[in-house]
């Protein structure tokens, strides 16, 4: 009997392990010319003005600068620098599957005689299911060349996230979208977000 409580006790974190759901992954994609554009001074804006002076736009093109100072490029302010990097996110939420109730009642019965056995058993969701929501966010980034105008690299992470929204999404698509920068051009990869 105790082999039995120690094999069953061991199979706990197996199954726990399947029923962990799985990080969040992104779909990116990006666009360039060869070679890849050169690096130089960059400056991160907002396509939509009204949010430029916003807390949560100064925090995602923080993001979005760390990445591209990793790949390279150094920070200036957009009347200084050479290049300007135009940022766009778009979030939407649609319903989704809805769950299940979680509380069920379980009817059974069964009769044996003669050597015959025959069982039945029905199982009855009782209340209402949840709605849920499913949520996209996407980090769409444009790099321009200030002298001509002329786009030098251009890119967007994709993610779609189901119930409560997480606040550093859009810091996570900015770490996925210049991951390996310049990445490779017309190439959508997906890539686990941090």
């Amino acid at each position: 009997m105790r082999h039995g409580a120690k094999l069953g006790l061991g199979l706990v974190p197996l199954l726990l392990a399947a029923c962990a759901q799985p990080g969040l992954q992104a779909d990116v994609t990006r666009f360039h010319l060869a070679p890849p554009p050169p690096r130089s001074t960059v400056a991160v804006v907002s396509a939509d003005p009204r949010v430029t002076d916003s807390l949560e736009f100064r925090g995602q093109a923080a993001a979005v600068a760390r990445g591209l100072e990793a790949a390279g490029y150094r920070s200036a302010p957009p009347e200084s620098a050479e290049v300007i990097a135009t940022m766009t996110v778009t979030q939407s939420v649609q319903a989704g599957v809805p769950k299940p109730s979680p509380f069920r009642i379980g009817i059974g019965g069964g009769t044996f005689g003669g050597g015959v056995g025959i069982g039945g058993s029905v199982n009855v969701p009782v209340g209402q299911s949840t709605p849920t929501q499913v949520r996209t966010t996407m980090l769409a980034l444009q790099m321009k060349r200030k002298s001509d105008q002329s786009v030098v690299w251009e890119g967007r992470a994709t993610t779609v996230e189901d119930g409560v929204l997480k606040a550093p999404v859009v810091e996570a698509l900015a770490g996925a979208l210049l991951q390996g920068f310049p990445g490779e051009s017309g190439k959508t990869v997906r890539v686990k977000l941090k």
